[in-house]
């Protein structure tokens, strides 16, 4: 196993226990570097990997952050497309824009509730 791959199998790991949570930036580059004493082409192919495996995307000067919370919607058969809601301070990481173009039902508000519950947030604020 290369190193990259080392350290992607070890950044996946950490997302699916939860070490890294859902929606978080990951570290750095630099302080990866830093903390795993390994090269900066070491840390950029372990991203790509990670891109490719889905657990996590790059924003384009703002770092990778997992998507952790669209897999584990898919596996309670919600789907969702998983995209930051515009804020300047990034203070929406974890919120769910619904747009869709027939009436609310229950559900839909079902789902969003489950979505709750799996990032741990128990007051779930639904606006219609």
């Amino acid at each position: 196993m290369n190193h990259y791959e080392a350290l992607a199998n070890s950044i996946a790991s950490r997302i699916r226990s939860g070490y890294i949570p859902v929606g978080a930036r990951l570290p750095s580059v630099r302080r990866t570097i830093a903390q795993r004493r390994v090269s900066q082409s070491t840390v950029f192919r372990a991203h790509q990997l990670l891109e490719e495996w889905g657990p996590v995307r790059a924003e384009e000067r703002s770092g990778f952050d997992t998507m952790a919370l669209h897999r584990l919607a898919i596996g309670h058969r919600i789907s969702i497309a998983p995209e930051p809601i515009f804020s300047t301070k990034h203070a929406f990481q974890n919120c769910v824009h619904v747009k869709f173009g027939h009436p609310w039902n229950t559900k839909i508000d079902e789902a969003i509730r489950t979505l709750a519950t799996i990032l741990g947030d128990p007051a779930v604020r639904v606006h219609a």
